[in-house]
């Protein structure tokens, strides 16, 4: 059972290629807010997590992890068209900061685990500061791959 779109699949590549948006104050604005909330809950996150770290919080157990995270994703579902979906994002991040607290102390404590942490730390800002520098300098949407890998859609269509 094939799980592709047939109705995308039969279109010519040039009907795949989808144009620039038009770039409005508009768009630009949503954008940049965007990217700001992403940078705000990702510091939020590492504050929690380095918090957690200086004051050696215990892990939660695998029950407690697996019930904080779907049950904090469950409630930003439920509140994503209201005020409140903003703090319940904010939770589940702060929540994924506290479980990754107790994860670095035990990284930090290996020899040469403070390389390796700084490393991660260092390519992962590298890549978001790459990848949100590439999207609004081209605002082109990743469709623009249709065009050039014909092998691919081949591939899809099995």
């Amino acid at each position: 059972m094939s799980r592709t779109n047939p109705d995308l699949l039969q279109r010519p590549a040039s009907a795949l290629t989808a144009s620039a948006p038009p770039a409005t104050p508009e768009a630009a604005r949503v954008l940049r807010n965007t990217y700001a909330l992403l940078s705000l809950t990702l510091l939020f996150s590492a504050g929690v997590a380095a918090t957690s770290l200086v004051l050696t919080l215990p892990a939660p157990g695998i029950l407690l992890t697996l019930a904080g995270y779907f049950g904090l994703l469950f409630v930003v579902f439920k509140l994503k068209n209201s005020v409140w979906a903003l703090p319940a994002v904010f939770g589940l991040t702060g929540f994924m900061g506290y479980t990754l607290g107790s994860l670095l102390s035990q990284s930090l404590a290996l020899p040469g685990g403070g390389q390796v942490v700084t490393m991660a730390l260092a390519a992962t800002g590298a890549t978001f500061m790459a990848l949100s520098g590439w999207v609004q300098s081209c605002f082109r949407s990743p469709l623009w791959v249709w065009r050039y890998q014909p092998w691919l859609r081949s591939c899809l269509r099995g």
